[in-house]
């Protein structure tokens, strides 16, 4: 039982990661596309 808990909460913090990462990227791509319009 302890098992299955410690692997949903790494599984909850991989997907964490995973959205922030997503964030960042998606913000990065705004930028470029802000950028891109600019010129």
């Amino acid at each position: 039982m302890a098992n299955k808990e410690e692997a949903a909460r790494e599984a909850a913090r991989k997907a964490e990661r995973a959205a922030e990462e997503a964030r960042k990227r998606a913000r990065e791509a705004e930028e470029a596309a802000r950028k891109a319009r600019q010129k």
